[in-house]
């Protein structure tokens, strides 16, 4: 996709989801040159997740004896890329959590529990969490719906957890004035 590469070139990295993929995609995949694809597969190529990071990058930061690890907290929806060197530490994790239709509230308060104690791990890591984490933290953040109105609180008592998990990692949601779904 020319979208994908337009962003490749200018980021050091690239984090996906719902990649929908499995080992011998993963396997067949040409990387962009001078990046490293890294993947973490749902069964029967459902879900999933990956990183491209630029190999100049983990260079930099691994550099002094350091290194990275890919780690699967959930395969295909939970991963972190770890990386460490004279430079720091960093952690990426990322996530691609059940929609309502497909595992729901329990699972999804399962998986950020799993990869916010993994990430615990590394509290003093520049921490980074991204991903389709399908729940809303705030009233108006969702609309659905014809004629379209806003989905209330339904995501309540995910929002509760999801604060008390990433609290303790230093995170916090980015600002987002405007909703970022509608569905009929």
């Amino acid at each position: 996709s020319v979208f994908i590469y337009i962003y490749i070139y200018i980021y050091d990295f690239f984090v996906m989801q719902e990649t929908h993929g499995n080992l011998g995609k993963c396997s067949g995949f040409r990387n962009k040159v001078g990046y490293k694809a890294f993947w973490s597969n749902g069964f029967e190529g459902a879900d999933g997740v990956g990183a491209w990071v630029k190999e100049e990058f983990l260079a930099k930061v691994c550099s002094g004896g350091g290194g990275y690890e890919w780690l699967e907290v959930v395969p295909g929806s939970a991963a972190i890329l770890r990386c460490w060197g004279s430079l720091g530490r960093i952690q990426i994790g990322i996530v691609y959590l059940p929609t309502g239709a497909s595992g729901g509230k329990e699972e999804r308060q399962a998986i950020v529990l799993k990869i916010t104690n993994k990430m615990k791990d590394w509290k003093d890591a520049l921490q980074i969490l991204v991903g389709d984490f399908n729940f809303v933290v705030s009233l108006r953040d969702r609309f659905s719906g014809d004629p379209p109105s806003f989905s209330g609180d339904n995501d309540k008592a995910e929002t509760k957890q999801f604060e008390k998990s990433l609290l303790p990692l230093g995170l916090s949601e980015l600002y987002q004035p405007e909703p970022t779904y509608r569905n009929s």
